[in-house]
């Protein structure tokens, strides 16, 4: 299993949705595409494809602050030293990822089942092929820190205030300052205040014969096995 894979897996069994990858990957609801080994890749978007309109709305606010780190803690802590101060996250085994956002809104397609109802007519449509993402989740602050190999590690430094606010709130304050360390091979930072796509839920058409239209969500498992849903 890669980076990439772990990573999608993680956010799927801990946090029931599909990762964005590479994570800040240019995405919308409305969008469709396919997946392998939990990775999303976009095909396109229903309206411009087939036609079919749609309106987006937003959903709110999932968590005001999620960190999530493969290694299940930092280690060296919060340091203090005068007015500055600093984290050290470590990326010591392979394959290992650290993720912050200091909150998650949600935006997503509006009356989903009458989209989906007139996805179903539309010709050309492949019913199993393709999932149509119906809600992206948004980080503000987002920063993300990859290792395949493992070995390495983030210090991340800045003013006493800044610090403690990244890791209380996960705010990337002005004076904040990562600086990598090892093997680390991917590095993703959203502009500060800004949200950045990391996460979608999705949904697949099925119908066979006259059948009442029906939805299913990618089970955890495989990509492939379904979980009857009610959108």
């Amino acid at each position: 299993m890669n980076l990439p894979k772990r990573y999608a897996k993680s956010l799927r069994s801990d946090l029931r949705v599909r990762a964005v990858w590479p994570p800040m990957q240019a995405i919308e609801p409305g969008d469709y595409g396919e997946y392998e080994g939990g990775i999303f890749t976009r095909r396109g978007n229903i309206s411009e494809d087939f036609g079919v309109p749609y309106t987006l709305e937003p959903g709110g606010h999932r968590v005001e602050k999620f960190q999530y780190h493969s290694e299940h803690g930092r280690s060296g802590g919060l340091t203090v030293s005068g007015g500055s101060a600093g984290i050290e996250v470590s990326l010591a085994s392979t394959h290992s990822f650290f993720l912050s956002v200091s909150s998650c809104e949600l935006v997503h397609l509006q009356r989903k089942r009458a989209v989906a109802e007139l996805l179903r007519e539309a010709p050309g449509w492949r019913f199993l092929k393709y999932h149509v993402v119906w809600e992206l989740l948004r980080g503000r602050d987002l920063v993300f820190f990859g290792s395949e190999q493992g070995g390495g590690g983030v210090a991340v430094r800045g003013s006493a205030p800044d610090v403690g606010a990244f890791a209380a709130a996960g705010e990337v304050g002005a004076s904040l300052q990562f600086a990598t360390r090892g093997a680390v091979g991917l590095q993703f930072r959203g502009a500060p205040g800004e949200p950045a796509s990391f996460a979608v839920n999705v949904f697949r058409v099925r119908r066979a014969g006259d059948l009442e239209l029906s939805f299913g969500l990618g089970d955890p498992g495989t990509d492939d096995d379904d979980i009857d849903a009610e959108l």
